[in-house]
């Protein structure tokens, strides 16, 4: 009798161990639970702020690229529109056309304008001025006229840009910037670096 009382202790122990053990599994299973409602919390919190974000620069990206738009093709284009998914629509005879229905030329220099409104507010919003725009092969599909639109405006961004740099193959270009590096690659290719 004594052995088999013995022998229940030992079960009962070995019971009581594994109810404190799983006891301990499912507290660490609630802490768990509780930390992963925690980083979903948060993760929405983050999502939000981006959104909050994006919407508030949204309309303020769209105005300085349609300003520089209107500027580099003589007022033709004169407002830029982002949707919420930031596609683009360009104003064009009284109606907001998406980007696929204008030339690779008049698409090259929206989405430049895009490019250089993105660095005029990242340079707002910077803790100093930012110094220094480089800008490569900005002018490929562009004709004549519309390169020295776009080096005039870009010389406008002196008051937010100390530098302004244009790195091109464009012999065109060589006499109508300042400050004109020319760099040669063994193989003879040759690009130029400008400050404009």
């Amino acid at each position: 009798m004594e052995k088999k009382r013995v022998g229940l202790e030992k079960d009962l122990e070995k019971a009581d161990a594994d109810i404190a053990e799983e006891k301990r599994i499912a507290g660490l299973v609630t802490k768990k639970q509780e930390r992963q409602t925690e980083l979903k919390l948060l993760e929405e919190i983050f999502e939000a702020c981006r959104q909050h974000l994006t919407e508030r620069i949204r309309p303020t990206l769209a105005a300085k690229a349609g300003a520089l738009l209107a500027g580099t093709t003589g007022g033709r284009y004169t407002q830029v529109e982002l949707d919420e998914d930031y596609n683009v629509k360009v104003l064009d005879g009284g109606e907001m056309r998406l980007l696929k229905r204008f030339s690779g030329g008049e698409t090259d220099l929206i989405n430049l304008c895009l490019r250089i409104a993105i660095s005029q507010i990242v340079a707002a919003r910077g803790s100093g001025r930012v110094n220094l725009l480089v800008l490569d092969e900005v002018f490929g599909s562009q004709d004549s006229q519309r390169k020295d639109a776009i080096l005039q405006g870009l010389r406008s961004l002196a008051g937010e840009f100390q530098q302004v740099f244009v790195i091109t193959h464009d012999e065109y270009l060589k006499d109508r910037m300042e400050g004109v590096f020319s760099v040669s690659r063994p193989d003879g290719l040759q690009s130029v670096v400008a400050a404009v």
